[in-house]
């Protein structure tokens, strides 16, 4: 699935910073209320000023996304107390300046670049550059006085599926330890996946879980629902979310002690939004877990697109009234 990942890497390749979404008047005005959870929010990060989308989710949720600093800026302004900041653009650019020091063209599998096997002495070039990338985005956050209003660094997406980039367990190990050495005091998060089907051709460079590294501070999963496999039911989602979805579960993650956020299924599939009973039951089901600090929902962004298993996946502000129902989910 690679879904978390696939949107960040495509708002790298294409950030715009003008989607809007659905209008505020499209809706009639909307209550503010607390979330039941630590963490709650859209993954949303297609914006370049406060929008009036952003006013309105900010009502019902608590926790933002950025992925450049002065992102930040408008999230602290808007008042969202958790806000998440990604390192897309700090791992892309130092892919992308390993790229450009080598003579002859990386290797490709399926479209995917074989970072790894491409590039000699991988993991010490990597390092070494990201280090420095690392210091870089701290003085760009101190510039913008936004460092003090991030609480927590999303520092990778699906290891096990991307090990294109993230090498082996010793390599997200030190992910982590590199990053706590410049923002000592920050909460950092990944969010964990793998093929589902092994003989999946696309899995040949891929590999089971690698686990969260011993100094993150929260696991992310995101069992994404396979309404053919999953019936409308309480009990067949609750299955889904703790045990039966192959890529990644709950229960999975249970067994690091960590607190968990899971990513909560919210594309448009082909133009059709999910039945309403999927998202529903999700936060019905995860509300009562202790373990469970935060549901953020993926995706809000009105131009993300994606070719995927299951279909054309776009984001939930194509669909106003799918929006909307999202809204009022745990205001009874």
């Amino acid at each position: 699935m690679a879904l978390a990942f696939m949107a960040i890497l495509f708002i790298f390749m294409s950030w715009k910073g003008n989607s809007t979404g659905p209008r505020a008047e499209d809706a009639p005005p909307l209550a503010p209320r607390e979330s039941s959870f630590e963490f709650y929010g859209w993954f949303a990060v297609d914006y370049s000023e406060s929008t009036e989308s952003l006013k309105r989710i900010r009502t019902y949720t608590n926790t933002g996304f950025a992925t450049v600093p002065f992102q930040v800026k408008i999230l602290k302004n808007l008042g969202f107390e958790h806000i998440v900041y990604s390192l897309a653009f700090t791992d892309h650019a130092v892919l992308d300046q390993l790229e450009e020091e080598m003579s002859t063209p990386i290797p490709e599998l399926y479209g995917i670049k074989l970072y790894t096997t491409g590039i000699p002495n991988y993991r010490e070039k990597f390092f070494a550059l990201y280090r420095t990338k690392l210091e870089e985005l701290k003085r760009s956050l101190e510039e913008a006085g936004s460092l003090d209003a991030i609480d927590l660094f999303y520092l990778a997406d699906e290891p096990a599926i991307y090990r294109n980039i993230y090498l082996d367990q010793e390599f997200l190990d030190q992910i982590a330890t590199e990053f706590k050495r410049v923002f000592r005091d920050k909460k950092t998060t990944m969010v964990f996946a793998q093929y589902p089907e092994p003989r999946d051709p696309r899995a040949v460079w891929a590999g089971p879980h690698l686990a969260p590294p011993a100094v993150l501070d929260i696991v992310g999963v995101d069992p994404y629902i396979d309404p053919k496999k999953v019936s409308c039911d309480t009990e067949s989602i609750r299955s889904w979310l703790y045990e039966r979805n192959p890529a990644t579960s709950i229960n999975w993650a249970k067994q690091f002690g960590k607190s968990i956020i899971v990513v909560g299924d919210a594309q448009i599939r082909d133009g059709k939004a999910l039945d309403f009973c999927y998202p529903q039951a999700t936060f019905d089901i995860l509300k009562i877990d202790k373990d469970v600090v935060g549901i953020i929902w993926y995706q809000y962004d009105k131009s993300y697109k994606e070719a995927s298993d299951f279909g054309e996946l776009s984001g939930a502000a194509n669909d106003p009234g799918f929006v909307h129902m999202i809204e009022n989910i745990g205001r009874k």
